[in-house]
Parts: C-alpha cells; structure tokens; sequence
C-alpha cells in the first residue's frame, strides 16, 4: 500500500511539473526593444568603505566627482547562447559608452544609452575602470582590445601620495552574458590588480594616555624591484606585467586622512622575499628629531588579482614589530563573504 501510494504522489508530481513547464512557456517574457536597457554598476561589497555602487537613473553613488567607468556591449546575429567576444571582427552591434559621475546626484546617467537587438541573440556586456576610452566601438581582424599602462611614478617610487594616483592604477572589470530581459543587469566590478595596506598601532612604551609620534613618511620596499608596467586585457578580463620593467624598488602608498592606514596597488605575480625590507617609516614626537622603523618580511608574499594583503604594525618603543597579517579578496565574490579592506573614497 505504501508503495502504491509512493507510485501514485510521484505520478502527480511529474504531471504537475509538466503542467507548470507549458504554463511558464506560454507566459515568455515580452521585453519592448525600443526601451533602454536597466544597467546597475557596483565595485566592491554595498556598505564597505568603498565606491559602493552606480545605478542608471538612480542616486546610489559614492564615486567621487569626475570618475568614469566604461561599458561595452556586443551581439551578433544567430548567437543563440554563446558568448560573444569584446573583439569578435563579425559582431553585429558594439556599443560603448561611459558612465561620469556628476557633481550633484540629481543628473546621475550614461553619456549614451544601450538597447537589446533582439530578443533570441546572447548580449555580452564588458564593464571596466579606469575608463579606456581608446577603445574602438568595432574592431578588426588583428585588434585586440588590450591597453598598456605605466603605474604612476615620481623619481624613484611607485608614487600613489594621492587618491587620484591611486585610482589611476586601480583596474577593475567584469563581463556578464544575458539575452533580453525586462529585470535589471547587474555587473559588480572585481580588481584585477593587488593590494597591499598596512595600520600602524600603539605598541610597548605606548598606553592610551602617551601619544604615538607622528609618522611623517611611509614607503614599501623591494629590494628585487616593483613591477611598473603592463597590459589590460578587455578580452581576457585580466592585468599581466611587464616582469623585465621591475625598476623601482619602493612605492609612496596613499595614506588616509581619517586613520593610520595606508594604501598601495601592485601587480599580480609581484614578489616579495622572506626577511627582505618591507616597510619603512619615519616618525617625529616634534622634541627628539625623527627616527626610522623598518618592518621585515616574516614570510615570502606573492600578489594575487583581486587580492588584499593586510599588516597590521605595532610601533613600540625604539621598534616595530607584527601585530597581524591578514589575506582577504579584495572584492568578495559573495556579498556574505568576508571583504578585504578598500580604498576609501575621500574627494
């Protein structure tokens, strides 16, 4: 009997599967080709301190005054589901147009509108910052959609001593596949280069009512050289560097206003050698003159895309020492992942 039973509530099962299949069928989604299409850009994890997100139309954005973000969409006929690449010679429709972020959030939009084409072809959408705006709209034959770049430098170092020379080496991207549909696309940046910050603390000799000297500069050291230059590929989504331009051997990190934090991007693959100088800064209790500390690796470091490496300095009494060293994604996959540190957004 329990068996027959079994039989029976499977039976009803399937039927009332296929009855829900035809139903879903007969109700396709209708979407209008002649209204744009609803696009939302975020970078990083909405409600971390960093450039949370840019909606088309809406008034959600912390970018600051003047950014832009670039935006490619691809489709060709007889797609189908297939992907289409950002440089595919035989593409039947290739827009792009970037996204400026205004000085008031009233007026928040693209500087062109996208459309779907149809309703049957995959429509490739390619988002990337900082904006390339040398891209061509078609491509050729022999055209790769790649762009080389030089970190910003002064003298010696890596120079990231402001936001904007740190937002200049700060490439992020993302590619999302989607045929026509009437809800919003939803494309959330990933970092395609490395980060590295470090948060000087009170240590030994330090309590709450003994103020730590000021540091008055702050560089990463590499004794074997920091990559400087590469390429951005759009098609591939991904930073690669020149390995034999490792020239520079320290970098000037961007320090925020608000903490004793600071800020730097490399390359992925970059290196740094176990017991090798790693951080060095100057401080002054405006009394004694300055004194440099210099912070040794305790392990080998090897950079990963989209990655944060974060140290955390004790500065005690005439040393520094480790307090903690943590390795997060940068941009987390998962919005309930846990967030490596960012960039904050300070105008």
């Amino acid at each position: 009997m329990r068996t027959r039973n079994l039989f029976i509530a499977l039976t009803m099962m399937t039927a009332t599967a296929a009855i829900t299949a035809c139903s879903n069928d007969d109700n396709l989604e209708t979407v209008d080709l002649n209204k744009p299409i609803d696009l939302n850009l975020s970078i990083g994890q909405p409600g971390t301190n960093t450039r949370a997100s840019v909606s088309n139309g809406s008034n959600t954005s912390i970018f600051a005054t003047g950014e832009k973000i670039s935006l490619t969409v691809v489709t060709k006929a007889q797609t189908g589901d297939n992907t289409v690449a950002i440089d595919d010679k035989d593409a039947t429709y290739r827009n792009t147009q970037t996204y400026t972020k205004p000085d008031t959030q009233s007026d928040i939009e693209w500087d062109g509108t996208f459309y779907w084409q149809n309703t049957s072809d995959t429509h490739s959408f390619y988002a990337y910052y900082p904006a390339q705006t040398d891209f061509p709209k078609k491509a050729d034959a022999s055209y790769t959609y790649t762009h080389d770049f030089t970190l910003p430098t002064t003298g010696s170092n890596i120079d990231y001593s402001d936001l904007a020379k740190l937002n200049e080496a700060n490439f992020m991207y993302v590619k999302k596949d989607s045929k026509a549909t009437n809800s919003t696309i939803s494309l959330e940046l990933s970092h395609c280069m490395s980060q590295i910050t470090f948060t000087v603390q009170k240590g030994d000799g330090y309590n709450t009512d003994k103020d730590m000297p000021t540091i008055t500069k702050a560089e990463i050291l590499n004794d074997n050289g920091m990559y400087t230059a590469g390429t951005f590929s759009l098609s591939a989504g991904r930073v690669t560097a020149n390995k034999s331009g490792a020239t520079k051997q320290a970098i000037t990190p961007y320090k925020d206003t608000n903490t004793n934090t600071w800020y730097a991007i490399v390359f992925p693959e970059q290196t740094f050698d176990k017991s090798n100088n790693f951080i060095r800064f100057t401080t002054s209790d405006g009394t004694s003159g300055s004194t440099t500390y210099t912070y040794k690796l305790e392990s080998a470091l090897t950079c990963t895309a989209n990655y944060s490496y974060n140290y955390t300095l004790k500065l005690n009494r005439g040393s520094v020492s480790l307090g903690g060293f943590s390795i997060a994604r940068w941009t987390p996959q998962s919005k309930n992942g846990n967030a490596g540190m960012d960039i904050p957004n300070n105008p």
